[in-house]
């Protein structure tokens, strides 16, 4: 049995491996140098201040997480996820709280989280950067 769920871990690995390998290798021309990209738009300073603002929250929940103060920290997530409901900081505090739910053995609390990050993934867009890496880590934690 234990033969059987080291396979299954490998498959799920090797999975999440070749969909990175594949995103990033989207991002290069056929001479293997980066393409360039296009410029972002601009966002506007409020929206830029207020992403800024979420993620600064983000990271003082999970420090306060990892100094073990558990109901501020996820008091705090929670309050990212409320506050800024467009921002895409939003998917950070989820998979911040859907760790923090597998590491207190709180699955279902967890799986919660963690499925909101599903949203992310559109057929229609290719994942980059931070937003790849979130989405990746929440499969890879929910066992997809």
């Amino acid at each position: 049995m234990q033969t059987s769920s080291n396979q299954i871990w490998n498959v799920i690995l090797c999975a999440v491996f070749a969909l990175a390998l594949s995103s990033q290798a989207q991002g290069q021309n056929k001479t293997g140098t980066e393409r360039p990209s296009t410029p972002a738009p601009v966002a506007n300073d409020e929206s830029s201040a207020s992403d800024a603002s979420a993620e600064r929250m983000v990271k003082a929940a999970e420090d306060m997480l990892n100094a073990r103060e558990t109901e501020r920290g996820v008091r705090m997530l929670e309050t990212v996820i409320e506050r800024f409901p467009d921002s895409n900081i939003r998917f950070k505090a989820h998979l911040a709280l859907g760790r923090y739910y597998v590491d207190a053995h709180k699955h279902q609390d967890a799986l919660k989280q963690l499925r909101q990050l599903l949203v992310l993934h559109k057929p229609d867009e290719t994942l980059t950067g931070d937003m790849l890496e979130v989405f990746l880590e929440g499969l890879y934690l929910t066992g997809v």
